[in-house]
């Protein structure tokens, strides 16, 4: 009684068999494996196996190519998100080297670059300056306004609308004095830190150029 021939007997002359034909018939066969593990050859995959990822073999049944498995929506959002990180990195370097190139065309020394610094903060201390000036007078318009209103109440006459009216016109100039003032001092500390931050990447420019530029 001759023995039952093993399942994986069976198994290779039939694949061989199928390569034979698919290798004459110029066809592709697909190797893959699904769900449950098990193994499939074809020369057509079926709609409910498109994703998984599939072996291409020659008539020798060797792997000539494959086809990636299709990409999960959690795999796809993770590259997209990718993309756009390496986006935004390359629009910020391509700023930095526009900027670098304007600063290095702009300035020949750090001299020039602290000259021009200082030009900026004086031109706004003048302004500045000015609305201080401005501060005082109004402060002394006031003073004479609060004066005369007193005057009124000892006299036992009631303050004039008028009078009331100026001190209050007065009173929001002042406030937007102020406000002035502070924006101004506000922009001098901006200029100083940017040209902090200009100085600093001047001085590491000229010297990957071997140039102190001093």
């Amino acid at each position: 009684m001759f023995p039952r021939p093993s399942r994986l007997h069976v198994l290779v002359p039939v694949l061989a068999l199928v390569l034979a034909e698919t290798a004459s018939g110029d066809q592709r066969l697909y190797r893959w494996v699904d769900g449950d593990g098990n193994v499939h050859y074809s020369d057509q995959v079926p709609a409910d196996q498109s994703k998984p990822a599939k072996a291409i073999l020659n008539e020798r049944g060797m792997t000539v190519d494959h086809v990636d498995a299709a990409k999960t929506s959690e795999q796809i959002a993770e590259e997209k998100r990718k993309q756009r990180e390496a986006e935004a990195r390359r629009q910020r370097e391509s700023k930095r080297a526009a900027y670098d190139r304007v600063l290095l065309n702009t300035f020949h020394s750090e001299q020039d670059i602290v000259h021009a610094r200082d030009s900026k903060i004086a031109a706004l201390e003048n302004m500045v300056r000015i609305a201080e000036h401005a501060t005082v007078q109004l402060e002394e318009q006031r003073e004479a306004l609060i004066a005369r209103a007193a005057a009124a109440e000892r006299a036992g006459r009631a303050v004039p609308a008028d009078l009331e009216a100026d001190l209050q016109d007065i009173r929001r100039q002042m406030q937007s004095r102020e406000r002035y003032i502070q924006e101004k001092r506000a922009e001098q500390d901006e200029i100083r830190a940017k040209y902090e931050g200009d100085i600093r990447r001047y001085r590491e420019l000229r010297a990957e150029m071997g140039s102190p530029g001093r």
